[in-house]
């Protein structure tokens, strides 16, 4: 038979690591859309050349059906101050995805294309080419606040005083 201090070390054991972890999804997700909020209210634009455009595929080793992401690799100079530059990122915040997306980022910037690139006037080669905020990190914080969300609510469930309903009773 278990006493109620088994119990709350098993909770504790479970739910507070589950409610730790959740906390720190959080804060990345937060630090995320603050550093793309950032890179893509301060970016300055110049003008850019494709060199190189492919897609390189990644197993997920983390999963049992071995998912596969795709990166679009988009390799670009630019020259800023007479300084030449050069940069893959594609977009702030998101490196790899679908295969179609990659596909796609590739086919919008062939090689030797002349296009408009984006950099961070405190590092410039942060470059990237798409002005465009990522959900990414919003995705993290939804999923992580459900977590901590249930971290809280489930264990406190176990103390809360539910009134009893009797079985006949009337509503």
């Amino acid at each position: 038979e278990l006493s109620l201090g088994c119990g709350i070390t098993i909770l504790g054991a479970v739910f507070i690591p589950m409610l730790l972890l959740s906390l720190g999804g959080v804060i990345w997700g937060w630090y995320q859309i603050s550093e793309q909020h950032r890179l893509l209210s301060t970016a300055e634009q110049t003008n850019a050349v494709v060199i190189s455009s492919s897609v390189e595929s990644q197993a997920n080793t983390g999963t049992r059906d071995g998912e596969t992401f795709y990166t679009p690799v988009v390799q670009f100079t630019f020259t800023l101050n007479e300084e030449n530059y050069e940069s893959t990122m594609v977009s702030p915040g998101r490196d790899a995805g679908p295969h179609n997306w990659a596909d796609e980022m590739v086919r919008e910037f062939p090689a030797g294309r002349k296009t408009t690139a984006y950099y961070d006037p405190a590092d410039p080669s942060a470059a990237f080419l798409l002005l465009d905020y990522q959900t990414d990190p919003y995705l993290w914080i939804a999923f992580a606040s459900l977590f901590a969300g249930v971290a809280v609510i489930f264990p406190a469930s176990f103390f809360w005083p539910f009134p009893k309903v009797r079985a006949g009773m009337a509503l």
